[in-house]
């Protein structure tokens, strides 16, 4: 078993550098690892400021409220500590805080402004919980799609706080990867078959709390399970230009450096092939189920697809010559969240990689032109067959 250990392991670690010292995109490929430990850093960077203000906050809370138990205090609490509570369990049910406001005057709670649909009754309810609250008067606007909204652009849904069925914050983040940790150091310590349950206990709670997700969801499975996207872009087109270019996606490998080709199998249904990790193509069949001719693309991978996918195109105009394009799409990459993790290492964010090729599409509608492919790309070279039909 060693022996075969160590194989797997000499031979994973060959095909890496094999990987990162080829002679032609070895170095394109070093930066872009470069460039995957370095957004590493930043974002560790960021969740050590978060955790120590939520550790902070926590303290805080728990030693005034010890004071309150020991003081026996009986009076009702200030506005002040109230609108503060009531600020905490917002952050914690929605996903954009900050497009909502918050009053409070002798036990009653005011909210105002804007929150998903999907994410109001569990809000209330929670409001409802908060100590001190006696009544909650909500006059909020709600969206199922933030598309149109800017003050609910960007942000990251949210199931409610604590427990393993939803998101920790950053203090139950840590302490469950330090329990993580030590499970795993403990199981690799021992030897026999008794060290493999803590070992893999140990991983298990070291994953979930790196990247905050269910374990069925890091395996690809539930409704909330894979990647989330959402990309919102001004293109100085008109609505039925772009609609035409997106309803056919058979001309995207000639803009997205990304796609390697697609090809048309049916009505509605088109075989994709993109540039996965380490150049190896991926490809899955997915069809087009809903079009609203220069409004809307809707699209669902076949079940059984090696990348699971779904999206919806929003295309809108603006009045003032330019065109919304708003982006909606949920993937779950292969092996879960640490497929995820691999391919973000070797330079294959999805995330920036929507990035980089909504860029190419303005490019290729407002210059002419874009770079794809490692040439330039003029906008004759846009479409490989008819247009889709309206």
């Amino acid at each position: 078993m060693n022996r075969w250990r160590s194989a797997m392991t000499l031979a994973g670690m060959g095909a890496f550098a094999m990987y990162l010292l080829d002679p032609d995109r070895g170095k394109q490929r070093r930066a872009r690892v470069k460039d995957g430990f370095v957004h590493a850093g930043y974002e560790a960077k960021k969740f050590s400021g978060r955790f120590q203000r939520d550790a902070a906050n926590r303290i805080a809370g728990t030693v005034a409220e010890t004071e309150k138990m020991l003081r026996f205090e009986k009076e009702g609490v200030s506005d002040e500590v109230l609108e503060q509570r009531v600020r905490s369990v917002i952050g914690r049910y929605v996903s954009h805080a900050r497009a909502m406001e918050v009053k409070c005057k002798d036990g009653t709670v005011e909210l105002s402004g804007w929150a998903m649909t999907y994410e109001l009754d569990g809000l209330i309810r929670a409001v409802k919980a908060v100590p001190g609250v006696k009544e909650v008067s909500a006059f909020l606007h709600s969206a199922n799609e933030s598309g149109s909204i800017p003050a609910l652009q960007g942000g990251r849904g949210r199931g409610g706080a604590g427990g393993w069925r939803n998101r920790w914050s950053p203090t139950q983040r840590v302490m469950a990867g330090s329990s993580g940790l030590a499970l795993v150091m403990y199981g690799l310590a021992k030897r026999g078959t008794m060290s493999t349950v803590p070992t893999i206990a140990g991983v298990l709670l070291l994953a979930r709390s790196v990247w905050n997700r269910r374990v069925a969801e890091m395996a690809g499975v539930g409704e909330d399970a894979g990647i989330h996207i959402e990309k919102t872009m001004r293109i100085l087109a008109s609505p039925e230009e772009l609609y035409t270019f997106l309803s056919d996606p058979e001309n995207y490998s000639n803009v997205f450096s990304h796609v390697r080709s697609v090809r048309r199998e049916g009505e509605e249904r088109y075989r994709w092939e993109i540039a996965g990790p380490a150049g190896v193509p991926l490809t899955w069949t997915a069809t087009i189920v809903r079009r609203r001719p220069g409004k809307l693309i809707e699209w669902r991978s076949e079940e059984g697809s090696v990348i699971e996918n779904h999206g919806v195109i929003h295309i809108d105009p603006t009045g003032d010559g330019y065109t919304r394009v708003h982006l909606r799409m949920s993937y779950v990459p292969p092996a879960g969240l640490a497929g995820h993790a691999v391919a973000t290492l070797l330079g294959l964010d999805p995330r920036s990689m929507m990035e980089t090729e909504f860029v190419r599409l303005k490019s290729i509608f407002e210059e002419g032109k874009t770079h794809a492919h490692g040439r330039e790309v003029a906008v004759s070279e846009l479409y490989t067959s008819h247009p889709a039909a309206s």
